[in-house]
């Protein structure tokens, strides 16, 4: 298993808030990546901490997908690799 810490830029509302339902909206488009043990988003890092089959699914399979959760949002997600 081998698991990343990603940050999204895109997700902040005016004034730095996340919006509300983005963080689900990403939990959500990763459920349907095979492969994917566990996420879990960590508020006061702003950070998604996801666990994952590296032999199953690659990092870039999940950052499109929260690219994707994006788009399905009407927003532009840039998902970072920062571990």
């Amino acid at each position: 298993m081998q698991k990343i810490l990603i940050r999204v830029k895109g997700m902040q509302q005016q004034g730095g808030f996340t919006c509300v339902g983005c963080p689900e909206a990403v939990r959500q488009e990763l459920a349907h990546l095979q492969g994917l043990v566990e996420t879990h988003y960590l508020p006061e890092q702003d950070l998604f901490a996801v666990t994952f089959h590296p032999e199953v699914v690659k990092a870039e399979d999940i950052l499109a997908a929260v690219w994707l959760a994006g788009k399905k949002q009407g927003r532009e997600f840039i998902p970072e690799v920062i571990y």
